[in-house]
């Protein structure tokens, strides 16, 4: 995610949501081809601090509500899926800074 303008965005209002594909699972531990997700701070600093990620199991066009990220701890199988997941949110704390600040959120889904 990259700020192009000048300015930064006001505080605590950046969220990256994603909703977990049909017929994948969502990799919650890093193990064999399976890797947690992750925020990294970009090579111009996004200025924003990484929150713990949130998790959804809500099943259908409210998945990724914001009411639906109620607490979820996920817990890994034996190849670091959790296969009730329904959407994964990022909410980092701070100000995303202007003049090309930037982060990223990765990622894995295996094949169900």
């Amino acid at each position: 995610v990259t700020n192009s303008g000048t300015a930064a965005v006001d505080a605590n209002t950046v969220s990256v949501t994603d909703p977990v594909p049909a017929n994948t699972q969502l990799c919650v531990a890093s193990t064999g081809s399976c890797n947690a997700p992750a925020f990294t701070d970009g090579t111009t600093s996004s200025g924003l601090t990484a929150a713990a990620f949130e998790f959804s199991t809500v099943v259908g066009a409210n998945a990724c509500l914001g009411t639906s990220f109620t607490g979820y701890s996920p817990t890994a199988d034996a190849n670091g899926h959790d296969a009730p997941l329904t959407c994964i949110r990022q909410p980092p704390t701070g100000s995303l800074n202007g003049s090309g600040g930037f982060f990223d959120v990765q990622i894995t889904v295996g094949i169900q």
